[in-house]
């Protein structure tokens, strides 16, 4: 399973499929922190150094995307999760300091206890609710809406 999820990273150079595998592989990346005794060291650093490929191909290739004439704008990217890499619509500040979206670094949590930023361990699970940035999110969003 995760030869043949990483020879489709390897080919994947279009926004759909690098989507879809992302989403199979953060779901192996959950497999590995549940059952890492079944993962060699050299098979979880290039998987996840795939992944991380991947994830870069994706981001450029929303970048240097053709925007039609009534293109929305991007988000600012501190009202994106990190995680997701999607807006976020209920922020969320974890011990480590960043702001994540809750459902996303609640499943993080559940596998790991460590900052998806950083990797560091967290001082504590606690997570609290930003309202200033959902706040500036939501103003944001009123003025993409209005125009």
């Amino acid at each position: 399973e995760c030869d043949l999820l990483l020879e489709r990273l390897r080919a994947a150079f279009d926004d759909t499929s690098l989507r879809r595998l992302l989403a199979a592989g953060a779901r192996l990346e959950q497999q590995m922190e549940r059952r890492p005794e079944q993962w060699s060291a050299e098979a979880e650093v290039e998987f996840r150094a795939e992944m991380e490929g991947a994830r870069a191909r994706l981001r450029s290739l929303r970048a240097n995307a053709p925007q039609p004439a009534a293109a929305r704008p991007e988000p600012p990217s501190a009202f994106m999760c990190p995680i997701s890499h999607e807006l976020m619509s209920d922020p969320v500040v974890a011990s480590d300091g960043h702001c994540y979206q809750r459902n996303d670094i609640e499943s993080w949590l559940e596998m790991k206890g460590t900052s998806p930023m950083t990797g560091a361990p967290l001082a504590h699970p606690q997570l609290y609710p930003n309202f200033s940035l959902r706040s500036q999110i939501e103003n944001w969003k009123d003025l993409i809406n209005a125009a």
